[in-house]
């Protein structure tokens, strides 16, 4: 008995539609790469805190406290790299949803959604950067 349905993918349609899926799958494995780097940002930036609460408490405590105080690091290069992490990840990001943006959208709900997200993208980005300015700022005294 012969089927009569239409196929619904042939062999042409099967291989663009791998490779567009194949680009998605891409695209979330670089993104998880980058949502790593701002994991690693955040230990980062944990352990400046807690740096920071062992100088506060050397401070308290005084002389007492001057062997141990003195072995503390300093804080600066460690949150200049967890700056810099968070800043590539932004970048990635930001990058990402202005390429959704301009991708095509099946309707204008969809393309106003892209360019908001492209948006709030732009505002974290620059958010990261005055954050990194900042912090350069303050490095230098």
């Amino acid at each position: 008995m012969p089927n009569d349905t239409p196929a619904l993918f042939t062999a042409e349609d099967a291989l663009p539609a791998g490779d567009t899926l194949r680009q998605q799958i891409e695209i979330i494995e670089e993104s998880q790469k980058y949502i790593l780097l701002i994991i690693i940002a955040i230990a980062l930036s944990y352990g400046v805190t807690n740096i920071q609460k062992q100088q506060l408490q050397c401070t308290i405590d005084g002389a007492e406290a001057d062997c141990v105080c003195a072995g503390l690091p300093d804080t600066f290069p460690i949150s200049l790299v967890s700056s810099l992490f968070v800043l590539a990840a932004v970048i990635f990001f930001f990058l990402l949803s202005c390429q959704t943006a301009r991708g095509p959208h099946e309707t204008c709900a969809e393309q106003e959604i892209a360019q908001s997200n492209s948006l709030a993208s732009l505002l974290v980005l620059l958010a990261a950067i005055i954050r990194l300015c900042n912090l350069l700022k303050t490095g230098r005294r």
